[in-house]
């Protein structure tokens, strides 16, 4: 499948010495043509339309002899002795199918534009670009062009060029933008487009570009530098003098391999709004004189292995929207003063060694939408300053060894799309308001010390309920490409689940009671997952209407009775596990239990039938079925009754050991009084 962009290659012709062919502006370079009743760049359409294999439906239906030339699509014409020149020769998008050579090998004298992106053209390019003098832009954008790119022509993104790019591309010396991206070109970046030095824009990412980037840092009027997605190598040196890329706003390099310190000169381009280092060998400290970027709006360096502490200087950029430091080997406290970029929309701090508690000031970031703390050795608690950022769609606290209570303020967070608090120290009861997040899709609190009853209402969770269309993008736009995206991919891979899952996930708590009967009027949830609790009673049979579901994991609890019948409604389900209970009975055999394993049911030992060995003939004949059931019951509930009389038996046994110790105290009270009046009597 073709890559979708949008960028165009401006080529400023201006000397022309290169190998272009050029063209007198002469009648006797027209096509002529005994069917063609002009002899001008009309024919030359007409030409280049019969050529198509696909025409693009309707667009090009104005292109005939009736209809005057000035209604034909996308042509606008120049007049010249009575004859009709193409001037700008527009497309994008019409649907074109067929050979580029078609096209470019046609004569249009006087073309100064050609706009043929985003379509269907194939075959290579030709080994003269036959164009004007007075040509100025060529877009051939998002085709599926192919073979090398000839010396002296200068292609577009998103095609299939390949090789090297040649050294002669440096004879454009007055070339202000490039857009290579998105090809097949690999090796070393030539030396001659050093030559290009009047370049603002330059796009050679997703490519194969190996080698230093030198050449390219040495292009001091870039304003736009997008090297991203190479194989490039080395330090990004930067100058320190003081007009070195003195107009870059832009700097895009991840996803390569650059290494070594990063340098405290780049904190002299003060224009840069983008600074995106992300995925690439990068090591030592955060320069503390990135705090003199004002005007920076994105600063993207994880996933590299940078350490140290995050300077505190950060604090000082009033203008930053994101801040993405994750998968580092930063360590320390998290510093307050990160509060002061109000405008902050998203601050990665995930997979680092931070340590101490979250600073309250986070919580001032009034326009935060992700904020992702995961994998640190944060402590403390989540305090009721919470509430304050009410904007999040991201709260990714899991993997650290933060305690005490979820506090009720955390529900005035009403935009939640991914709630992630598991393996920490969380304690006591779940929040009753819990399910009443509306746009809530994930909500894991798996492996803490919750406590306490499931709460029951969960009728505020929309997204649960049903599929809401157009309620609420599916992935924010703070998390698109980003690993919360990839975790729901994987996630929807795992289970199975084709759209975006919808899950609850309660695992390795001490959650107690029944399991809530409202889970069934979850019609739209796709995962459940409350194992390793210590729940009690039947599955309620309500669950065979979350008709949703792909996964549902009761095992290692203590749930009695029988696996409803009513759970074979669950169509979807391919993962099912109920095991290390107190079940009784027969299971279930129609539609998806009919493709369990032994492991969904082991270890209840009155369950019996497919896909256990145990048949419920060979455990209970037919006429003690029922009886033996029966007393299974009476058994669990005689469990129950010695708990209940060894409580008592407990309370009763302190009290009486209580009462001795009250009445000895009474004892030695009575004999000191005695004694002390006795020897006062003697005196």
């Amino acid at each position: 499948m073709r890559n979708i962009v949008t960028s165009v290659f401006f080529i400023l012709l201006l000397p022309m010495s290169f190998r272009v062919s050029t063209f007198a502006q002469t009648g006797s370079e027209i096509e002529k043509d005994e069917d063609c009743p002009f002899e001008d760049d009309r024919c030359t359409l007409l030409h280049f339309k019969s050529g198509l294999i696909n025409q693009g439906g309707e667009n090009l239906l104005s292109w005939d002899n009736s209809t005057a030339a000035a209604n034909w699509a996308g042509v606008s014409w120049q007049t010249k002795e009575g004859h009709m020149y193409v001037e700008k020769l527009q497309l994008p998008g019409f649907g074109l199918q067929g050979d580029v050579n078609q096209l470019m090998h046609r004569k249009f004298l006087l073309l100064s534009v050609l706009d043929v992106s985003s379509n269907n053209l194939t075959g290579s390019l030709p080994p003269i670009l036959r164009i004007s003098s007075s040509f100025k832009t060529l877009d051939l954008n998002d085709n599926n062009i192919q073979g090398p790119l000839p010396s002296h022509v200068l292609d577009l993104s998103s095609n299939n060029l390949t090789g090297l790019l040649p050294p002669e591309i440096g004879r454009l010396a007055n070339l202000t933008a490039l857009f290579i991206g998105d090809n097949k070109f690999k090796g070393i970046i030539p030396l001659t487009l050093g030559n290009c030095s009047e370049l603002v824009e330059l796009n050679v990412s997703r490519n194969g570009f190996s080698g230093r980037m030198d050449v390219l840092t040495s292009l001091t009027k870039l304003g736009v530098l997008d090297a991203s997605h190479n194989v490039f190598v080395g330090n990004l040196r930067v100058s320190s003098e003081r007009l070195f890329f003195r107009s870059l706003h832009t700097l895009l390099c991840s996803f390569n391999f650059l290494s070594g310190p990063l340098s405290e000169h780049l904190g002299n381009l003060t224009e840069l709004r983008a600074l995106e280092l992300r995925s690439n060998l990068f090591t030592g400290p955060v320069p503390t004189s990135f705090g003199r970027l004002a005007r920076l709006r994105t600063l993207k360096l994880h996933q590299n292995a940078l350490s140290g502490k995050i300077p505190r200087e950060l604090g000082q950029l009033s203008s930053l929207e994101t801040l993405m430091l994750g998968g580092n080997k930063l360590s320390g406290e998290i510093p307050s003063e990160l509060g002061n970029c109000s405008k902050l929309r998203s601050l990665w701090l995930d997979q680092n060694f931070h340590s101490g508690s979250i600073p309250e000031e986070l919580y001032k970031l009034r326009n935060l939408v992700v904020l992702s703390l995961l994998d640190n050795d944060l402590q403390g608690t989540i305090t009721s300053g919470i509430r304050n950022v009410s904007k999040l769609a991201v709260l990714d606290l899991s993997y650290n060894y933060l305690g005490g209570s979820i506090p009720r303020e955390i529900c005035q967070v009403s935009r939640l799309l991914f709630l992630m608090l598991n393996y920490n120290r969380f304690s006591g009861s779940l929040p009753g308001c819990i399910g009443n997040y509306s746009f809530l899709q994930l909500l894991d609190l798996s492996n803490n010390s919750l406590s306490g009853q499931i709460p029951g209402d969960f009728s505020g969770l929309s997204n649960f309920i049903s599929r809401v269309v157009n309620h609420t993008p599916s992935v924010p736009e703070e998390m698109r490409g980003t690993m919360y995206e990839q975790y729901l991919v994987n996630r929807a891979l795992r289970y199975k689940v084709e759209e975006t899952p919808t899950l609850i996930l309660m695992s390795s708590n001490q959650l107690t009671g029944n399991i809530p009967p409202g889970f069934g009027q979850l019609q739209n949830m796709q995962g459940l997952d409350l194992s390793s609790n210590k729940l009690s009673g039947s599955i309620p049979p309500a669950l065979g209407n979350a008709t949703a579901l792909f996964f549902l994991n009761l095992a290692n609890n203590s749930l009695s009775g029988s696996v409803p019948q009513e759970l074979t409604n669950l169509n979807f389900l391919s993962m099912f596990n109920v095991s290390y209970n107190n079940l009784s009975g027969p299971i279930p055999q129609a539609y998806q239990f009919s493709t369990f394993t032994d492991s969904s049911f082991m270890n209840n030992s009155y369950l019996c039938g497919f896909p256990l060995e145990t048949s419920c003939e060979t455990l209970f004949d037919d006429n003690s079925l029922g009886e033996n059931l029966k007393q299974h019951d009476i058994v669990q509930s005689s469990k129950k009754v010695v708990d209940k009389i060894h409580l008592m038996l407990y309370i009763i046994s302190a009290g009486a050991l209580a009462a001795l110790a009250s009445f000895a105290l009474l004892v030695t009270f009575w004999w000191f009084v005695r004694y002390y009046s006795s020897r006062k009597a003697s005196a």
